[in-house]
């Protein structure tokens, strides 16, 4: 074996052990994360039912909103070749709750498909808002940074607007719901609704990553994908589609959880690089365990109230994204 192959082989033994180490974390986080806090020890089938059927949906729904949204971040920030691209500033998370609003408020949940149609008003919203912001930043065939935030914070204005406006029409308890989901809120659901989510997580996941050379062809220019036969502008419609679906499915599950998808693509490309192939799995991983974590700080430092995990993430994420858009700024 020659060198290169050795060394070739050696870093995808390496890389697949980073996998194994990142399950091993987030399976115990969600151990962990499942017994903090304060749990009534006075009877067995207490403790069982507040372990088993609030806090771990509730860990598990997390993951998949972490998980998610990481990888919508990484995608889009490739994509887009620019490093402020996140489903949440870019308003794709606004539409998905515009989405969501509507397909609850005029009663298309019915029963025996009320998984469904939230999923379906949250990707209809997701893609719906990302086909606008597309158009209004494109010039010229580029996409510049102040118009791809500009465009998303009008989006996101218009759409929050409106949910408003849907919202203060209904009774007030409705209000306080609506108010809570769209900071950012993470609920135990039933276990047969984290199964459908898990699996629509896992179908756009796969097709994010079987992208990935591809999404490394864009990184180098337009002309090195062209020479090797493909369309930059059919894979970015398609990953559009990507991003929204895993979008869609985090804000149908927890509301608007904002800027996870910018600060984790970021620290995770300090630590294993550019190369998509293992940039979009460890931004998946890093995603879940920065959610989880944060709703478990949001459960238990509080205690008995709760803050919205999206007040956290946004608290965490906001000097990083100010810091990042003054030195993009300072670099044009």
């Amino acid at each position: 074996m020659d060198g290169s192959r050795a060394a070739h082989e050696l870093t995808r033994i390496r890389w697949f052990g980073l996998i194994a180490i990142g399950m091993v974390v987030l399976t115990v986080s969600i151990a962990v994360a499942v017994h903090l806090g304060p749990v009534p020890t006075d009877h067995p089938r207490t403790v069982a039912t507040i372990l088993w059927h609030i806090r771990l949906p509730r860990a598990l729904v997390a993951i998949l909103v972490g998980w998610a949204l990481g990888l919508a971040g990484a995608l889009y920030q490739g994509m887009l070749r620019n490093p402020l691209a996140e489903p949440y500033l870019l308003g794709i998370s606004g539409g998905a709750a515009l989405g969501v609003t509507l397909a609850l408020m005029y009663a298309w949940t019915l029963p025996w498909i009320r998984i469904y149609w939230p999923t379906v008003g949250a990707f209809t919203g997701a893609l719906g808002a990302t086909a606008v912001i597309y158009r209004l930043a494109q010039v010229r065939g580029h996409l510049p940074v102040h118009a791809l935030i500009l465009a998303g914070v009008v989006v996101n204005a218009i759409a929050g607007a409106i949910v408003l406006g849907l919202t203060v029409l209904q009774e007030y308890f409705r209000v306080q719901q609506v108010a809570l989901w769209l900071m950012g809120h993470i609920q135990p659901v039933h276990y047969p609704m984290i199964t459908g989510a898990a699996l629509w997580t896992v179908v756009w996941t796969a097709g994010t990553w079987w992208d990935a050379p591809r999404l490394n062809l864009l990184i180098l220019g337009e002309d090195t994908v062209h020479v090797m036969g493909l369309n930059p502008d059919r894979l970015r419609r398609r990953w559009l589609v990507f991003g929204a679906a895993l979008t869609a499915m985090s804000v149908a599950l927890a509301g608007m959880v904002g800027f996870v998808g910018l600060i984790v693509p970021h620290a995770m490309r300090l630590w294993v690089g550019s190369d998509f192939r293992r940039l979009l799995v460890a931004s998946a991983f890093g995603g879940a365990l920065l959610v989880l974590w944060a709703d478990t700080c949001a459960r238990i430092l509080w205690y008995p109230r709760e803050v919205p995990v999206g007040i956290l993430t946004a608290t965490l994420a906001g000097p990083y994204f100010l810091w990042q858009l003054r030195r993009t700024l300072v670099r044009e």
